[in-house]
């Protein structure tokens, strides 16, 4: 069973049961249409097309469980490639008409009993969605944190999510952390564009658009002088002793940073310009203050 999850009233990452953009109603199927949550999932991609792409990737999903004949399934993915074909031609009316047509053929398969009322308030709900997004009353933010060291980010109380591939999200205007050890701050304006603090020049990138690059800061990390095969920074990974890490990593006003070996573990904080600092305390086996190379030789 593939989960069927949202987060919250922004609807981050995963979409699904928002029915606000499209004439269905599940009350008016009848007591017989009553079923189990559908376990159809799609997720918030970095555009539209993508998105409808999930949402065939959903419909094979039915196909491939025996809830709609091979025809049946056609004649849905039809009308998405068709949205999909006109969306990369620019044309968005055209593309939503064939959303709408896709909707209405999913609301007469559930009016038919072939599909449970679950799974069509969940495709009717995904494509919806995808109509608001091209219309232009949803603002959807593009968040590429490909660069930064580590698999996973938070974006405000809203989640962790993997820093790994491009995430869309659909937020409200306000102003968000980001954060991973370190954190920065970006704020979503009414004309869903992108806008930070300009001590995060360079650190993000993308103000006045619709995507926010996180470039991070490079450090480096020299563990060549331990006996351990590896070290760990908490909250990022670990990476072995051989050769000096490079990292890129989000600063920190405190020493939030944990270096963990078998020989030594300490805190160390990476500054806004991109050096690092640490305890004195260290300074007999941790060296580099002020740059962006932290040596430790114990």
């Amino acid at each position: 069973m593939i989960p069927h999850v949202w987060r919250s009233q922004f609807l981050v990452l995963f979409i699904g049961g928002v029915l606000s953009a499209c004439d269905y109603d599940p009350a008016a199927l009848g007591p017989n249409t009553e079923s189990a949550p559908s376990a159809l999932s799609v997720t918030r991609a970095a555009t539209p097309q993508a998105e409808i792409a999930d949402i065939i990737d959903a419909v094979e999903t039915l196909v491939a469980q025996g809830q709609l004949s091979r025809d049946q399934g056609d004649g849905l993915i039809d009308k998405l490639k068709e949205a999909i074909l006109k969306l990369d031609d620019g044309n968005d009316a055209p593309a939503v008409n064939q959303l709408r047509a896709f909707i209405n053929q999913v609301n007469g398969f559930v009016n038919a009993g072939v599909l449970s009322s679950a799974d069509g308030e969940f495709l009717i709900g995904a494509a919806g969605d995808v109509i608001d997004r091209i219309n232009g009353t949803v603002i959807v933010i593009v968040i590429d944190a490909t660069a930064l060291s580590g698999g996973l980010i938070a974006i405000g109380s809203i989640g962790n999510f993997p820093s790994n591939t491009l995430q869309g999200f659909q937020l409200e205007p306000a102003t968000y952390d980001l954060a991973q050890v370190g954190r920065v701050q970006f704020t979503v304006g009414v004309d869903g564009t992108v806008d930070f603090d300009p001590a995060f020049d360079g650190i993000l990138d993308g103000r006045g658009t619709s995507t926010l690059v996180v470039n991070g800061l490079p450090i480096t990390i020299d563990a060549t002088g331990l006996a351990s095969a590896e070290f760990t920074i908490a909250g990022i990974g670990s990476f072995p002793t051989a050769a000096p890490a490079d990292l890129q990593v989000l600063p920190t006003a405190e020493a939030l940073y944990g270096f963990v070996s078998p020989q030594l573990s300490f805190e160390f904080a990476v500054r806004s310009d991109g050096s690092v600092d640490f305890d004195s305390s260290l300074d007999a086996v941790v060296s580099g203050r002020g740059t962006s190379m932290l040596t430790v030789s114990p």
